[in-house]
């Protein structure tokens, strides 16, 4: 059910920063924990890029995701207390994140069907001229050569 879409989300993006992605030789001798020391911010930034990274790679802007609510929740679960909203308020903010979702979907499909339709229209006016060269021999499937 896609209202558990960001749950996901969120899940993935927690699993693969845990994977270590692109250490140097030098990098990856060194524990976890002297990582961790090294630079104590970067794995949690990780994380957060990453999830920013999926949420991006399904069409939400900035503006579509508020901060402190999304940083209170990972705070909440992180800490294994109880959400702060209700299951009726939790369902409907799972409708709303549908919603949200099906039009970032569509958006993105208007913009595919939009440049299909721009380059189709640009393939057959390359064909039309294209035809018109000396030498150009075109066959009843459209099929174009030259000898």
């Amino acid at each position: 059910m896609r209202s558990h879409l960001l749950t996901w989300i969120l899940v993935a993006a927690t699993l693969f920063a845990i994977h270590p992605l692109s250490l140097n030789a030098q990098e990856t001798l060194l524990t976890p924990e002297a990582l961790a020391a090294k630079n104590s911010d970067n794995p949690s930034y990780l994380i957060g890029f990453q999830m920013g990274s999926q949420l991006s790679g399904s069409g939400f802007v900035e503006k579509d995701v508020k901060i402190e609510a999304l940083m209170k929740g990972i705070v909440d679960a992180l800490a294994k207390k109880k959400p702060a909203l209700s299951q009726a308020e939790i369902q409907a903010a799972g409708e709303q994140l549908d919603a949200l979702f099906a039009a970032k979907q569509a958006e993105a499909q208007a913009k595919v069907q939009s440049m299909a339709k721009t380059n189709l229209e640009k393939s057959k006016a390359f064909l039309a001229e294209n035809a018109k060269k000396d030498g150009v021999q075109t066959l009843k499937s459209g099929l174009q050569y030259s000898v």
